[in-house]
């Protein structure tokens, strides 16, 4: 995921938890699954100048998940 990417959907994410519908979230994977539940926290940071890095835990109705989210541009 490029930063610009990852920037959008972060900015979504953090809209949606504060001002958003307090109903279910549903997240569309990359393998075309979905995955609905409620967000019970959600967790983001740098890890160095380049590394972004965000990751969510939503309620479902078979436990909860963790969905991790990023961008990782590899230093030599």
């Amino acid at each position: 995921m490029d930063r610009d990417r990852f920037q959008e959907l972060d900015q979504q994410l953090f809209d949606r938890l504060h001002s958003g519908s307090l109903g279910p979230i549903t997240f569309y994977l990359k393998d075309d699954r979905q995955l609905t539940g409620q967000i019970r926290g959600m967790a983001r940071g740098i890890s160095d100048a380049a590394t972004c890095w965000g990751r969510i835990v939503i309620s479902t109705d078979v436990g909860d998940v963790e969905i991790f989210y990023g961008n990782v541009e590899l230093i030599d």
